[in-house]
């Protein structure tokens, strides 16, 4: 979504339309079907994080009607996942994946001999289905295993396996909660190693040494600088060098902490999964719903080894308030489908939360608010548009101007602590501005798409370290449905209620959401209002971490994972209004 040093792995976070499939058994009643509908089919899969090869295998379970399993042979290989309520009538196959809210409808071609449909998870997918089994990649036994590798201090793991449909890969980024994000493109000859990621802009070209313990190579990604990374097999696979952090909570805490579900989505068929935390006592307690960032969170928002929303929870409900965490929809625990969703999508599952909050005995309903960190800052002024029993909110370097500025900002800051030379990054600048100018001014997906492909041309490419090969994958990052919407987003044109309580507060040195741009815009917006407190305070990044330079290659060195002082004053000011 802009110039990132790590950024572009995070939109991965957790990159996998299908790698949590998880289902039951399928339906015992269904007429009988043609012999030559039973079997092997495969089809491909076409999703922003690449091609998935999906196998459906399908036969007569002991009752004489249908089961199916399928395996998505790129991302889960060997995971074979049963499906729901398949059915093979008048030359319609249909079947569900309840867990994801997702389902295949497909009509038979006789031409063709294929199964046409398309795949539903929120957004829908073209995905057609011929008779066989997946084409085995190629068998790479030398690779396989765990690597790892590290950016500047942070962890890379790739994960290379073989089985009966040859070697394929995935990557993990320990420190973004990325696990499984898909490689492409492996391939091993006469020592060389090669792979992309496409979700990540990556291209990797190295060797491997002669005693196969290790590879090394160029590492080139989109909006960075050509890097040199060494992977190295790891023995014992289970050992992550994890780092101290000492306000993690540990043990038993003197509050209840609870496991809760609750319903989102427009016809309420998503299920949403948190942690509710409950101060000691009677109650009623005020309370506060957390709305993670950018990129699919769970309920800590889990990054760089901190979980910074279990130690605002921990906190806060020591000190008399209840609150409610929860996975992002399509990540952890949570069912939906995350990157068909936008950003209103996320401002529905806030209130849904919020909701679920008001039908608590232990919560006083009058004294219910939102904090957003980040993306979470933009919202929570959202959610507030359509929620006028909303108490309060307060706002984590939440965005104070237009996305389009507050997105070249980022890029500007990004690029300087890392010593692009000012020549590179103007021009750099300019196509990005070009781009966002581009999806914001776009009346459709296929236009802005259109319109984005002939400005990212070989000499712009050349310009982002950007291979022709990821040109694609781009695209599609910049004119998916969060994008669009994230880029349409303009904060004066919220924030309507004047009398509702806001705390909004920015670090120093944040170059993500800068601070003295989103400060000053925030206040200007926010200069009528009769209760609106907003600080901008020293020597914090981000992450709301005491920092030295405010770069993301701190987060994880630093142990602290959220200030002390910015947690007191959270607590004392919602103390001191409820």
């Amino acid at each position: 979504m802009s110039y990132k040093k790590y950024r572009s792995l995070l939109l991965s976070f957790a990159f996998s339309v299908l790698i949590s499939l998880y289902c039951s058994s399928a339906l015992s009643e269904i007429p009988l079907v043609k012999a030559n509908n039973l079997g092997d089919w495969v089809g491909v899969l076409s999703v922003p994080s690449g091609d998935l090869r999906l196998w459906l295998s399908i036969k007569h379970n002991e009752q004489g009607g249908l089961q199916a399993t399928l395996e998505s042979v790129d991302q889960a290989p060997g995971k074979k996942i049963a499906v729901k309520n398949i059915d093979i009538q008048k030359n319609v196959l249909r079947f569900d994946i309840p867990d994801i809210a997702a389902k295949y409808i497909g009509h038979w071609d006789e031409n063709t001999k294929k199964w046409s449909g398309e795949f539903t998870q929120g957004q829908t997918f073209k995905l057609n289905f011929s008779q066989g089994k997946p084409k085995a990649n190629s068998t790479y036994n030398e690779l396989n295993g765990h690597w790892r590798g590290e950016i500047m201090g942070h962890p890379l793991i790739v994960r290379i396996s073989t089985d009966e449909l040859g070697t394929v890969a995935m990557l993990d980024s320990p420190d973004e909660g990325v696990r499984g994000l898909l490689i492409s493109a492996l391939a091993f000859h006469e020592r060389s190693v090669s792979f992309e990621i496409p979700k990540a802009m990556v291209k990797f070209d190295g060797i491997l040494a002669l005693d196969n313990d290790q590879f090394a190579g160029t590492w080139v990604q989109q909006g960075q600088p050509i890097r040199y990374i060494t992977f190295i097999k790891q023995s014992d696979v289970s050992v992550q060098n994890e780092p101290n952090r000492p306000q993690h909570p540990k043990g038993k805490q003197p509050y209840l902490s609870e496991s809760v579900s609750f319903m989102s989505g427009q016809t309420k068929d998503i299920k949403i999964v948190g942690t509710l935390t409950l101060p000691a006592g009677n109650g009623p307690f005020p309370a506060a719903v957390l709305i993670s960032g950018s990129g699919p969170q769970d309920r800590d928002e889990t990054f760089m080894g901190h979980k910074p929303f279990a130690v605002i929870a921990d906190y806060l409900t020591r000190h008399g308030i209840a609150v409610l965490r929860y996975d992002d929809r399509g990540v952890a625990e949570s069912q939906g489908d995350f990157y068909a969703a936008s950003s209103l999508d996320f401002a529905n599952d806030a209130n849904a939360a919020f909701n679920y909050l008001s039908s608590r005995v232990e919560i006083d309903v009058q004294s219910i608010g939102m904090i957003g960190h980040s993306e979470g800052g933009l919202i929570a002024p959202l959610a507030s548009n359509t929620n006028e029993d909303l108490a309060f909110m307060i706002l984590l370097a939440g965005p104070g101007i237009k996305t389009l500025d507050l997105m070249l900002a980022q890029q500007d800051a990004m690029a300087r602590l890392q010593d692009v030379s000012e020549e590179k990054l103007q021009r750099m600048l300019r196509i990005s501005r070009s781009i966002m100018q581009s999806v914001i001014t776009s009346h459709t997906e296929d236009a802005a798409k259109k319109s984005v492909s002939e400005i990212l041309s070989p000499e712009n490419l050349n310009i982002l370290d950007l291979p022709e090969s990821q040109k694609s994958a781009m695209v599609n990052s910049y004119t998916s449905p969060w994008y669009r919407y994230f880029m349409s987003y303009d904060p004066a044109e919220h924030f309507t209620a004047q009398n509702l309580p806001i705390l909004a507060l920015y670090g120093e040195l944040d170059v993500q959401v800068t601070a003295k741009e989103n400060y000053t815009g925030l206040s200007d917006i926010l200069k009528d209002h009769t209760d609106a407190t907003i600080k901008l305070l020293p020597k914090l990044n981000h992450l709301f971490q005491q920092a030295k330079t405010g770069s993301m290659s701190e987060y994880r060195q630093i142990e602290q994972t959220f200030s002390p002082e910015v947690l007191k004053l959270i607590s004392a000011w919602i103390n001191a209004r409820f």
